[in-house]
């Protein structure tokens, strides 16, 4: 993952706001700093501000992000990326190289690999794993091990995904519902034994389920084992289970 920060060059304001970029999903999440002046912010941001939604949707994000670079229909775009030394259009080489400026605003976007206490802090309660139980109640896990119900009968027979970085679910790979929305909608409910099942087989793998998912071979699972890269849940005799939210985050 990529941390961009997005700063006010004529106010010498810094973290209005961070970008997320999860490079090997070629997704986008931006998260507006709650304590930033509103007037320092690009506009599209301004008015997410003025709405009070600090995280923006992959797609939203995305549209931001286009806004800051070259357009892909550029007329000479083939020779502005030979003049970069890029051999196709790459949204976050091209942002790191125009640092993200625009004509409309003094705003900048630079690279920081290290997170602010606040946007580390706001990420505690990001979604680590979700489940649809049989009665169109979906179980959310969160980072900071609480569990929350969400009940959407729309979700019958639907497939759910977790949005890189943990913002939210994603829905037939089309339709993306950020976290705030879904605990805004928190239910009491009471886990029946057959939900607990159910939910155990949905989050916990094999090596050969784990091998599916990277679509790499056992043992690339078990040299990303021996690296540290990825944790075994549990161990019998010469069975290794995975949680599959670690699988999941190795494809961000």
């Amino acid at each position: 993952m990529k941390t961009y920060e997005i700063i006010n060059e004529y106010s010498k304001k810094k973290e209005l706001a961070y970008i997320l970029y999860y490079k090997k999903s070629d997704t986008y999440i931006i998260e507006i700093n709650r304590e930033c002046d509103e007037n320092d912010l690009p506009l599209l941001l301004s008015e997410f501000y003025r709405k009070g939604v600090y995280t923006l949707s992959p797609e939203w994000s995305k549209r931001f992000i286009e806004t800051r670079i070259i357009p892909r229909d550029r007329q000479n775009l083939s020779d502005i990326l030979d003049r970069y030394n890029l051999k196709e259009y790459n949204t976050s080489k091209l942002l790191e190289l125009s640092k993200g400026r625009c004509a409309q605003d003094e705003c900048a976007i630079q690279l920081n690999p290290k997170c602010p206490d606040w946007l580390t802090e706001r990420q505690k309660d990001n979604i680590r794993e979700a489940v649809i139980l049989p009665n169109d109640v979906v179980i959310l896990e969160c980072e900071n091990n609480k569990y929350l119900f969400v009940e959407n009968k729309s979700l019958n027979n639907k497939k759910i995904d977790i949005i890189p970085g943990g913002y939210g679910i994603s829905i037939n790979g089309s339709l993306n519902i950020m976290k705030d929305d879904l605990f805004k909608d928190a239910i009491e409910y009471e886990l029946t034994p057959e939900d607990i099942r159910l939910f155990n087989e949905e989050t916990i793998v094999s090596t050969s389920d784990a091998a599916k998912m990277l679509n790499c071979s056992r043992q690339y699972v078990n040299a990303l084992v021996n690296a540290n890269k990825l944790n075994v849940y549990k161990k019998f005799d010469n069975v290794q289970i995975f949680l599959r939210s670690d699988i999941i985050k190795l494809l961000w």
